[in-house]
């Protein structure tokens, strides 16, 4: 196989096959879908984060800016994939809360 010619998967980077149509990007169905997936979280994020900073929200969502207590690090809640209530911005800032909070009981 000529190496000029060699097309890449979009999602993981393996070799697309030599048979594959112009308009083919990824490698096969996984990889599809996990971009798409992907996308789409992109895509919620980014309206999130644009609605939160010039507070333009639906009346319907609670998006509200927030400080982990873990980390220290801000983030948004009520959009890009963190519920409304969240408190801590990841799963393990959550469990460092929990055990530093634990541990001092």
């Amino acid at each position: 196989m000529d190496r000029a010619h060699v097309r890449w998967c979009a999602a993981c980077g393996a070799a697309l096959p030599p048979e594959a149509t112009a308009r083919r990007r990824y490698c096969g169905a996984a990889c599809d879908a996990r971009a798409y997936r992907r996308r789409r979280k992109l895509d919620r994020i980014a309206r999130a984060a644009v609605a939160a900073l010039t507070d333009q929200a639906d009346p319907g969502t609670r998006i509200t800016r927030r400080v982990c207590p873990g980390c220290g690090n801000g983030f948004i809640a009520g959009g890009g994939g963190h519920r409304a209530d969240a408190v801590c911005c990841s799963p393990r800032c959550r469990q460092r809360k929990h055990r530093t909070h634990t541990a001092v009981r």
